[in-house]
C-alpha cells in the first residue's frame, strides 16, 4: 500500500502569515496615533469628538503600552526582564502623569497647569525609559556595534534633555 503524501500547507506561508500579522497590528496602533495628532493639529472645541480623542488618548496610549511591557517583563528572564519592567514603569509613570493632567485642566483654577507632581512624572518617564533601553542592549561580538547603541542612546538621551530644558526655559516668568 503507497502512504498518502502529507496535503500541501492551506494558504500563505508561516513567515508571510506572520508579516501579515504585523503590519495589521503596526496599523493599528499608528491609525489612532495618526488621528490624535490630527485632532490636536487642528482646532476642536472643547465638548466636541477631537477632544474627548485627544483627552482620553493621551493617559491611555502609555497605559498600554506599560500593560503590553509588563506582559513581556513577565515572560522574559533575567536582565531583559529587569530591562522591560523599567519600561513598563517608565511608561505608568508618563500614562498616570497625562492623567492628573487631564484631572487638573477639567478642575476649577486658572490657566494650564504646570505641577510639581507633573513635573516629576515627566521627569521620571523618560529616566526609566532610557534605563530600560540601556539595560536592553544586546550585546553582539560585532566590532564597533557597542558604540553605535551608545551613540543611539546619546541621541535619544540629548533629545530628552533638550526637551526639559525647553520645558523648564518655558515656565520661567
Amino acid at each position: 500500500m503507497v502512504a498518502a503524501s502529507p496535503a500541501p500547507a492551506e494558504g500563505k506561508p508561516a513567515h508571510q502569515r506572520d508579516l501579515q500579522r504585523r503590519a495589521r497590528l503596526a496599523a493599528l496602533l499608528i491609525g489612532p496615533i495618526l488621528v490624535c495628532e490630527y485632532f490636536i493639529l487642528t482646532d476642536y472645541e472643547t465638548g466636541s469628538f477631537g477632544f474627548w480623542f485627544v483627552v482620553v488618548s493621551f493617559p491611555l496610549f502609555p497605559l498600554l503600552a506599560a500593560l503590553r511591557s509588563w506582559l513581556v517583563a513577565s515572560a522574559s528572564k533575567g536582565l531583559d526582564r529587569g530591562a522591560w519592567q523599567l519600561i513598563a514603569l517608565g511608561c505608568l509613570f508618563m500614562a498616570a502623569t497625562e492623567a492628573y493632567w487631564v484631572y487638573l485642566e477639567f478642575s476649577p483654577g486658572e490657566g494650564t497647569p504646570f505641577t510639581a507632581l507633573t513635573t516629576v512624572g515627566y521627569v521620571f518617564s523618560p529616566i526609566l525609559l532610557l534605563l530600560g533601553m540601556a539595560a536592553y542592549q544586546n550585546r553582539p561580538r560585532i566590532p564597533g556595534a557597542s558604540m553605535v547603541q551608545a551613540s543611539n542612546l546619546g541621541i535619544v538621551f540629548s533629545a530628552v534633555v533638550f526637551v526639559y530644558l525647553l520645558s523648564v526655559y518655558q515656565a520661567l516668568p
